[in-house]
Order: C-alpha cells, then sequence, then structure tokens
C-alpha cells in the first residue's frame, strides 16, 4: 500500500501531541508515487568563508496558531499574536532547506517536504541552480520529522543515489524502537521507510553530539523537539553559522516566550531548556543563524530581550 497523506494520519490519536494531524498539511496531497512537483518558490545565494550556501523555499506551512503556547490559555496567547499584528488563527511557518557547496562536497542539511503539487521546490530548485540529484554527495538529517526528510527517498530507492545519509545516533535509536500505539508511530514508520534504502545501501552514517561530521560541521544536541534533534554550526574561512533547526519554531511567538511549549515537541520540558541555551549561545557570541521555519529565508541575528529573545533579519 502507499502511504499517503490519509493513511499517515489514520490511526492518530486525539491525543497526537496537541493536534500531530496539523502536522500533515505540509504533506503532499498524493501518494509518494509523484511525478508532479512544485514550481520554485525563492532562494537566497550568499558566501561563508570559502562556501556557497542557497536557502531554499521548499515549503510553507499552515498550522493552527494554538501550537505556540500549548501551555498557555488562549487569551494570553492571542493577545501576544495581536500585539505583535500576526495572525490568531493560523500560523504559517516556512520550510527552508540549507544547501551547501564546499567545492568538494555538495551537502543538503534536512530535505524538506518531497515531491507534491502544493510542496516540493527543492528538486526543481536544484535544477536551476545546475545540479541535478545525483550531485548531491551528503544529505545530514536533523530529525526524522516528515518536513525534514521526505524529500530525502520514496521507500524504495533514495532520492540522492550518490549520498552518504547521516543522522543522529539519539535519534535512530529512537526509530528503532517499537511505537506501537504512540501518536508517533505512523511518522516514525515513515522515517524507518524513507531511511530504509539509505541503510540497505550502506550509505547511513551516525553521528554524536558535537561530532565534526564533516570538515566545518559540527553536531549540537538539541533534544526536546525530538528525542535526538540536532542542531548545526558551520565554519569556513573563519565565518559562521549556526542551524537553529527546531529549536524554535517561530521567529516571534518562540524566541520572546522560550517558555512556551511548541504543540509538536516530544518533551516540551526539555525543549524549553534547550531553546532557551541555544538561543542564549547565539545572542552571547552574536552567531549569525539560520532558522529552519523562520520567515524566509530565516538568516540573522539573536539578541537577548527581557526574559526571552529577538530575531532580526540579516541585511543583504
Amino acid at each position: 500500500m502507499l502511504l499517503t497523506r490519509r493513511n499517515l494520519l489514520k490511526g492518530l490519536g486525539a491525543g497526537a501531541a496537541l493536534g500531530l494531524g496539523a502536522y500533515f498539511s505540509v504533506l503532499p496531497k498524493r501518494s509518494f508515487a509523484q511525478t508532479a512537483v512544485a514550481p520554485v518558490r525563492a532562494l537566497n545565494r550568499f558566501q561563508l568563508g570559502d562556501w556557497t550556501l542557497t536557502a531554499i523555499q521548499d515549503a510553507v506551512a499552515e498550522l493552527p496558531a494554538s501550537v505556540l503556547g500549548a501551555n498557555v490559555d488562549e487569551a494570553t496567547l492571542t493577545e501576544f499574536l495581536t500585539e505583535n499584528n500576526l495572525p490568531t488563527d493560523v500560523m504559517r511557518a516556512t520550510v527552508t532547506v540549507m544547501l551547501i557547496e564546499t567545492g568538494s562536497d555538495v551537502i543538503l542539511m534536512d530535505t524538506g517536504n518531497g515531491t507534491g503539487e502544493t510542496s516540493g521546490s527543492l528538486v526543481p530548485t536544484l535544477e536551476l541552480l545546475g545540479l541535478s540529484a545525483a550531485d548531491v554527495t551528503q544529505v545530514i538529517i536533523s530529525h526524522y520529522h516528515p518536513d525534514h526528510i521526505l524529500g530525502a527517498g520514496d521507500m524504495s530507492s533514495m532520492a540522492f543515489p550518490n549520498a552518504m545519509y547521516h543522522i543522529s545516533e539519539a535519534e535512530w535509536d529512537y526509530l528503532q524502537q517499537d511505537a506501537t500505539g504512540s501518536p508517533f508511530e505512523q511518522i516514525v514508520g515513515l522515517a524507518n521507510g524513507i531511511l530504509a534504502p539509505a541503510s540497505a545501501a550502506e550509505q547511513m552514517a551516525l553521528y554524536t553530539d558535537e561530532q565534526e561530521l564533516l570538515p566545518g560541521i559540527q553536531a549540537l544536541a538539541t533534544p526536546g523537539h525530538t528525542p535526538g534533534h540536532m542542531a548545526f554550526q558551520l565554519n569556513s574561512g573563519g565565518q559562521n553559522l549556526l542551524l537553529t533547526v527546531d529549536a524554535a519554531i517561530a521567529s516571534v511567538t518562540s524566541l520572546q516566550n522560550p517558555d512556551w511549549y511548541f504543540g509538536f515537541d516530544s518533551d516540551p520540558v526539555q525543549a524549553v531548556e534547550t531553546r532557551t541555551a541555544l538561543f542564549g549561545r547565539a545572542a552571547d557570541e552574536d552567531l549569525l543563524t539560520f532558522g529552519y521555519h523562520f520567515p524566509f529565508p530565516g538568516i540573522g541575528y539573536i539578541e537577548r530581550m527581557g526574559e526571552g529573545f529577538r530575531f532580526t533579519p540579516a541585511q543583504a
């Protein structure tokens, strides 16, 4: 049976991470056996030391605004969103994949939503840049959620056949546990299916906290969103970029209120600790930062503001 959006949602309980079903609003509307893809949306190309980086807007997700403050009352959340000129019914989150060209490697930091008529701009954007799927040499996966791995393959083959696929050891160990009856059962099964071809082809590598996966790319354990969620520190030619991935989802709400639970965090208490520490480091070290779901292209600086933080987009 082909895994469709309907099949993925089937069996998810009412208590599934405070509305996990909304998470799949960004998934392809049809099955994995697709040829239609979304057109190129947007890209932002820049230099980091000796590397060329391209932020690729793969998709835009709409989620219920309630997921932004799962541990606060509706009136408090609505007041904050209104005061900050943000929608009170939905949040729009970009899905932005970072492409790194080092001269010796073509690297994808996560793979976005895969193919589909309303998602999946990664492949056509690569083609616009003169790259094919076969040119990608490394795929580094931050965590197992669909909007980060659906573009990695289709359960029978790897989307990037010549690439080594990297996933954290902690995340992989979690995926190997029996998830039967869990609200995450379907997406755990999906992740294992997508990663199976790479594992079978011996093109999958596990990495750990603080490991340098490739020259200039260091993994940083940031658990909470998922058990093995990772952020990354990039360094080329003395220039740095911190990829915070899903340590924070919303550039305003999640940063100004780091103690507010995000509805899809597997361990929200741990996620708060992770978020506070990671963005505190970014602020204190004045690090250029990239947020996977921040408004495109998601690149800017973090500063402390009261008990929270503020994100300021970098000037072009």
